[in-house]
Protein backbone atom coordinates (compact mmCIF):
# COMPACT_ATOMS: atom_id res chain seq x y z
CA UNK A 1 0.00 0.00 0.00
CA UNK A 2 1.81 3.85 -1.19
CA UNK A 3 -0.23 6.55 0.67
CA UNK A 4 0.55 10.00 -0.62
CA UNK A 5 0.07 12.25 2.43
CA UNK A 6 -2.35 15.39 2.56
CA UNK A 7 -3.76 15.05 -0.27
CA UNK A 8 -7.27 17.16 -0.30
CA UNK A 9 -6.90 19.05 2.78
CA UNK A 10 -6.46 22.27 1.23
CA UNK A 11 -3.27 23.08 2.63
CA UNK A 12 0.10 22.23 2.31
CA UNK A 13 0.72 19.20 0.54
CA UNK A 14 4.38 17.24 1.65
CA UNK A 15 4.33 15.69 -1.88
CA UNK A 16 5.50 11.95 -0.88
CA UNK A 17 4.68 8.10 -1.18
CA UNK A 18 4.62 5.78 1.60
CA UNK A 19 5.01 2.02 0.91
CA UNK A 20 3.33 -0.39 2.98
CA UNK A 21 3.01 -4.34 3.73
CA UNK A 22 -0.27 -5.23 3.76
CA UNK A 23 -0.13 -8.46 5.85
CA UNK A 24 0.95 -7.07 8.71
CA UNK A 25 0.71 -3.02 7.90
CA UNK A 26 4.43 -2.24 8.43
CA UNK A 27 5.64 0.85 7.06
CA UNK A 28 8.66 0.37 4.71
CA UNK A 29 9.53 3.22 2.59
CA UNK A 30 9.02 6.52 2.16
CA UNK A 31 9.57 8.04 -1.48
CA UNK A 32 9.49 11.74 -2.67
CA UNK A 33 7.98 12.65 -5.56
CA UNK A 34 10.63 14.28 -8.07
CA UNK A 35 9.99 17.92 -8.64
CA UNK A 36 8.33 19.27 -11.96
CA UNK A 37 9.03 23.08 -12.16
CA UNK A 38 5.76 24.83 -12.94
CA UNK A 39 6.26 25.71 -16.58
CA UNK A 40 6.07 29.93 -15.97
CA UNK A 41 5.91 32.50 -13.40
CA UNK A 42 5.81 32.64 -9.84
CA UNK A 43 5.72 29.15 -8.20
CA UNK A 44 1.79 28.39 -6.47
CA UNK A 45 0.09 25.88 -5.15
CA UNK A 46 -3.65 23.48 -5.71
CA UNK A 47 -4.89 24.92 -2.83
CA UNK A 48 -4.45 28.47 -4.07
CA UNK A 49 -5.93 27.38 -7.29
CA UNK A 50 -9.13 26.01 -6.28
CA UNK A 51 -9.59 28.53 -3.68
CA UNK A 52 -9.40 31.50 -6.49
CA UNK A 53 -6.30 32.88 -5.47
CA UNK A 54 -3.59 34.76 -7.86
CA UNK A 55 -2.87 31.15 -9.20
CA UNK A 56 -2.89 29.94 -12.80
CA UNK A 57 -2.26 25.96 -13.79
CA UNK A 58 0.77 26.93 -15.40
CA UNK A 59 2.11 28.00 -11.97
CA UNK A 60 1.48 25.14 -10.24
CA UNK A 61 4.35 22.44 -10.33
CA UNK A 62 3.61 18.89 -11.61
CA UNK A 63 4.15 17.29 -8.45
CA UNK A 64 1.71 19.23 -6.36
CA UNK A 65 -0.95 17.05 -4.96
CA UNK A 66 -0.19 13.15 -5.47
CA UNK A 67 -3.86 11.83 -6.05
CA UNK A 68 -4.91 8.66 -7.43
CA UNK A 69 -2.58 5.37 -8.07
CA UNK A 70 -3.07 2.27 -10.06
CA UNK A 71 -1.40 -0.53 -10.81
CA UNK A 72 -0.36 -2.02 -14.03
CA UNK A 73 -0.07 -5.73 -15.29
CA UNK A 74 3.67 -5.75 -14.91
CA UNK A 75 3.25 -4.80 -11.19
CA UNK A 76 4.34 -1.15 -11.38
CA UNK A 77 1.85 1.34 -10.78
CA UNK A 78 1.10 4.58 -12.28
CA UNK A 79 0.57 7.97 -10.07
CA UNK A 80 -1.25 10.93 -11.52
CA UNK A 81 -0.89 14.35 -9.41
CA UNK A 82 -3.99 17.24 -9.31
CA UNK A 83 -1.49 18.78 -10.75
CA UNK A 84 -0.89 16.47 -13.92
CA UNK A 85 2.84 15.32 -12.66
CA UNK A 86 2.82 11.91 -13.84
CA UNK A 87 5.27 8.96 -12.29
CA UNK A 88 5.47 5.29 -12.09
CA UNK A 89 6.14 3.60 -8.91
CA UNK A 90 8.40 0.02 -9.42
CA UNK A 91 10.56 -2.43 -7.61
CA UNK A 92 8.12 -2.04 -4.82
CA UNK A 93 9.49 -5.88 -4.44
CA UNK A 94 12.86 -4.94 -3.49
CA UNK A 95 14.33 -2.91 -0.71
CA UNK A 96 15.09 0.17 -3.24
CA UNK A 97 11.48 1.00 -4.21
CA UNK A 98 11.61 3.57 -7.15
CA UNK A 99 9.45 6.57 -8.46
CA UNK A 100 10.28 8.14 -11.66
CA UNK A 101 9.06 11.07 -13.56
CA UNK A 102 6.84 9.96 -17.30
CA UNK A 103 5.47 13.06 -18.07
CA UNK A 104 4.15 16.52 -16.91
CA UNK A 105 1.25 18.59 -18.80
CA UNK A 106 2.50 22.01 -16.99
CA UNK A 107 -0.18 24.04 -18.92
CA UNK A 108 -3.03 22.47 -17.03
CA UNK A 109 -4.13 20.87 -13.66
CA UNK A 110 -7.25 18.75 -12.54
CA UNK A 111 -6.16 15.14 -13.09
CA UNK A 112 -8.48 12.83 -10.92
CA UNK A 113 -9.53 9.45 -11.09
CA UNK A 114 -8.56 7.04 -13.31
CA UNK A 115 -9.43 3.96 -14.07
CA UNK A 116 -7.50 0.73 -16.37
CA UNK A 117 -9.65 -0.39 -18.98
CA UNK A 118 -7.88 -2.91 -20.73
CA UNK A 119 -4.45 -1.36 -22.29
CA UNK A 120 -5.98 2.15 -21.59
CA UNK A 121 -6.25 4.38 -18.62
CA UNK A 122 -9.03 6.61 -18.75
CA UNK A 123 -8.47 9.73 -16.85
CA UNK A 124 -10.97 12.12 -15.97
CA UNK A 125 -9.78 16.09 -15.82
CA UNK A 126 -11.79 18.01 -13.71
CA UNK A 127 -10.78 21.63 -14.10
CA UNK A 128 -10.90 21.17 -18.31
CA UNK A 129 -14.00 19.41 -18.62
CA UNK A 130 -12.27 16.42 -20.39
CA UNK A 131 -11.53 12.63 -19.83
CA UNK A 132 -8.23 11.83 -21.39
CA UNK A 133 -7.46 7.97 -22.38
CA UNK A 134 -3.80 6.79 -22.33
CA UNK A 135 -2.39 4.01 -23.63
CA UNK A 136 -0.02 2.67 -21.10
CA UNK A 137 0.38 -0.65 -22.55
CA UNK A 138 4.48 0.19 -22.06
CA UNK A 139 4.23 1.37 -18.41
CA UNK A 140 7.75 3.56 -18.90
CA UNK A 141 5.93 5.67 -21.54
CA UNK A 142 2.25 6.14 -21.67
CA UNK A 143 0.70 7.74 -24.56
CA UNK A 144 -2.07 9.76 -25.17
CA UNK A 145 -4.42 8.04 -27.71
CA UNK A 146 -7.95 10.23 -27.10
CA UNK A 147 -9.39 13.13 -25.49
CA UNK A 148 -13.61 13.58 -24.70
CA UNK A 149 -14.36 17.70 -24.49
CA UNK A 150 -17.60 17.81 -22.44
CA UNK A 151 -19.58 20.21 -22.99
CA UNK A 152 -22.03 20.72 -19.99
CA UNK A 153 -20.59 22.38 -16.86
CA UNK A 154 -20.23 18.09 -15.61
CA UNK A 155 -16.37 18.86 -14.25
CA UNK A 156 -15.59 15.02 -14.54
CA UNK A 157 -13.61 13.50 -11.72
CA UNK A 158 -14.42 10.01 -10.61
CA UNK A 159 -14.02 6.92 -13.44
CA UNK A 160 -14.48 3.50 -12.69
CA UNK A 161 -14.80 0.43 -15.63
CA UNK A 162 -17.38 -2.15 -15.28
CA UNK A 163 -15.26 -5.18 -14.94
CA UNK A 164 -15.10 -7.62 -17.48
CA UNK A 165 -15.92 -4.95 -20.08
CA UNK A 166 -15.14 -2.11 -21.88
CA UNK A 167 -17.63 0.24 -20.18
CA UNK A 168 -17.08 2.87 -18.11
CA UNK A 169 -18.71 4.73 -15.01
CA UNK A 170 -18.25 8.43 -14.60
CA UNK A 171 -19.32 10.76 -11.95
CA UNK A 172 -18.10 15.16 -11.73
CA UNK A 173 -18.11 17.61 -9.34
CA UNK A 174 -19.39 20.78 -11.77
CA UNK A 175 -22.59 22.30 -11.47
CA UNK A 176 -24.37 19.77 -13.26
CA UNK A 177 -22.95 17.16 -11.78
CA UNK A 178 -26.24 15.02 -10.13
CA UNK A 179 -25.87 12.46 -12.37
CA UNK A 180 -23.72 9.45 -13.54
CA UNK A 181 -22.48 9.50 -16.58
CA UNK A 182 -21.42 5.58 -18.79
CA UNK A 183 -19.20 5.63 -22.05
CA UNK A 184 -18.13 2.79 -24.10
CA UNK A 185 -14.28 2.81 -24.31
CA UNK A 186 -12.98 1.15 -28.24
CA UNK A 187 -10.41 -1.30 -27.55
CA UNK A 188 -8.31 -0.81 -30.30
CA UNK A 189 -8.64 3.57 -30.18
CA UNK A 190 -9.50 4.33 -26.79
CA UNK A 191 -12.08 6.72 -27.79
CA UNK A 192 -15.10 7.17 -25.51
CA UNK A 193 -18.72 7.16 -27.05
CA UNK A 194 -21.72 8.14 -24.49
CA UNK A 195 -23.71 4.53 -23.69
CA UNK A 196 -27.30 6.34 -25.23
CA UNK A 197 -28.93 2.94 -23.63
CA UNK A 198 -27.72 3.86 -19.88
CA UNK A 199 -30.75 6.77 -20.18
CA UNK A 200 -31.04 9.96 -20.96
CA UNK A 201 -31.35 13.04 -18.80
CA UNK A 202 -33.15 16.19 -20.71
CA UNK A 203 -30.67 18.70 -21.18
CA UNK A 204 -27.82 16.93 -19.95
CA UNK A 205 -27.06 14.08 -22.21
CA UNK A 206 -26.95 10.53 -21.37
CA UNK A 207 -26.73 9.62 -17.94
CA UNK A 208 -28.70 8.74 -14.78
CA UNK A 209 -30.17 11.56 -13.11
CA UNK A 210 -29.86 11.61 -9.14
CA UNK A 211 -32.02 15.16 -9.06
CA UNK A 212 -34.95 14.01 -7.39
CA UNK A 213 -37.03 14.25 -4.35
CA UNK A 214 -38.09 10.50 -3.33
CA UNK A 215 -35.90 7.33 -2.46
CA UNK A 216 -35.94 4.57 -0.90
CA UNK A 217 -34.89 5.25 2.55
CA UNK A 218 -36.97 8.54 2.61
CA UNK A 219 -37.28 11.96 0.74
CA UNK A 220 -34.37 12.95 1.22
CA UNK A 221 -33.77 14.95 -2.01
CA UNK A 222 -31.45 15.59 -4.71
CA UNK A 223 -27.98 13.78 -4.74
CA UNK A 224 -24.50 14.27 -5.88
CA UNK A 225 -22.68 11.10 -6.64
CA UNK A 226 -19.13 11.48 -6.13
CA UNK A 227 -17.08 7.69 -5.82
CA UNK A 228 -17.71 5.11 -7.91
CA UNK A 229 -17.44 1.40 -7.04
CA UNK A 230 -18.13 -2.03 -9.15
CA UNK A 231 -19.04 -5.23 -7.49
CA UNK A 232 -16.09 -7.62 -8.49
CA UNK A 233 -17.29 -10.15 -6.32
CA UNK A 234 -20.74 -10.45 -7.95
CA UNK A 235 -22.10 -10.31 -4.49
CA UNK A 236 -24.43 -7.01 -4.76
CA UNK A 237 -28.20 -6.69 -6.04
CA UNK A 238 -28.66 -7.17 -9.54
CA UNK A 239 -30.05 -4.27 -11.64
CA UNK A 240 -33.27 -6.19 -10.98
CA UNK A 241 -32.91 -6.21 -7.34
CA UNK A 242 -32.51 -2.96 -6.97
CA UNK A 243 -35.23 -1.73 -8.62
CA UNK A 244 -37.67 -3.73 -6.89
CA UNK A 245 -36.53 -1.47 -3.91
CA UNK A 246 -37.33 1.13 -5.59
CA UNK A 247 -40.59 3.18 -6.10
CA UNK A 248 -43.35 2.07 -7.97
CA UNK A 249 -42.20 4.61 -10.86
CA UNK A 250 -38.70 2.87 -10.60
CA UNK A 251 -35.28 4.41 -11.83
CA UNK A 252 -36.53 8.73 -13.10
CA UNK A 253 -35.20 9.18 -16.58
CA UNK A 254 -33.78 5.88 -17.11
CA UNK A 255 -36.69 3.69 -18.99
CA UNK A 256 -33.57 1.99 -20.47
CA UNK A 257 -32.36 0.74 -17.31
CA UNK A 258 -35.38 -1.21 -16.46
CA UNK A 259 -34.95 -3.43 -19.46
CA UNK A 260 -31.47 -4.18 -18.94
CA UNK A 261 -30.32 -7.52 -17.59
CA UNK A 262 -26.54 -8.16 -15.60
CA UNK A 263 -24.83 -11.09 -15.54
CA UNK A 264 -22.87 -10.67 -12.25
CA UNK A 265 -20.70 -13.38 -12.95
CA UNK A 266 -19.24 -12.70 -16.32
CA UNK A 267 -19.69 -8.77 -16.13
CA UNK A 268 -21.56 -8.42 -19.70
CA UNK A 269 -23.77 -6.11 -20.13
CA UNK A 270 -26.34 -6.67 -22.47
CA UNK A 271 -28.30 -3.59 -24.69
CA UNK A 272 -32.02 -2.65 -24.74
CA UNK A 273 -33.77 -4.85 -27.17
CA UNK A 274 -34.44 -2.70 -30.33
CA UNK A 275 -30.60 -0.86 -29.47
CA UNK A 276 -27.84 -1.06 -31.09
CA UNK A 277 -24.75 -3.11 -29.73
CA UNK A 278 -21.54 -1.21 -29.56
CA UNK A 279 -19.09 -1.78 -32.14
CA UNK A 280 -16.53 -4.36 -30.61
CA UNK A 281 -16.84 -6.87 -27.95
CA UNK A 282 -17.85 -5.65 -24.56
CA UNK A 283 -16.71 -8.42 -22.76
CA UNK A 284 -13.31 -8.81 -21.61
CA UNK A 285 -10.79 -11.61 -21.04
CA UNK A 286 -9.95 -10.74 -17.22
CA UNK A 287 -10.58 -12.00 -13.85
CA UNK A 288 -11.32 -10.10 -10.74
CA UNK A 289 -8.00 -10.84 -10.00
CA UNK A 290 -5.96 -9.29 -13.09
CA UNK A 291 -3.62 -6.60 -11.47
CA UNK A 292 -5.22 -3.83 -13.74
CA UNK A 293 -8.27 -3.96 -12.76
CA UNK A 294 -7.54 -3.96 -8.27
CA UNK A 295 -9.50 -1.32 -7.10
CA UNK A 296 -7.05 -1.65 -3.88
CA UNK A 297 -3.98 -0.98 -5.98
CA UNK A 298 -2.71 -3.87 -4.28
CA UNK A 299 0.47 -6.19 -5.76
CA UNK A 300 0.99 -9.64 -3.66
CA UNK A 301 1.80 -8.41 -0.25
CA UNK A 302 2.24 -4.60 -1.35
CA UNK A 303 0.30 -1.55 -2.20
CA UNK A 304 -0.49 1.22 -3.67
CA UNK A 305 -2.34 3.91 -1.97
CA UNK A 306 -2.99 7.72 -2.21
Amino acid sequence: MVHAANVLALERSENVLQLWRLSDLTPLATLSLPPLPPAEGSECFIEQLVAGEDCTPSRVPGHDRPFEIRTLPDGSAILNTIACGFYRIHAMETDQPRVDVLMNWPETAGCAVPTIVGKFEVLPNMFTNEIVTLDVSDPTSPVEVARLTLEEAFMPHWAQVDPGTYRVAVTGIGTDARLVRMYWVDPDTGELTPDKAFGQVDGLGPGLSMNRDEWPHGPTGPAMPHAVRSDVEGQFPTTRQRLRACPKDGLPNVPALQSRTRNARTRASYPVPGTKSPPWPPALSMTKDSPSTISTNSIDDHGVTT
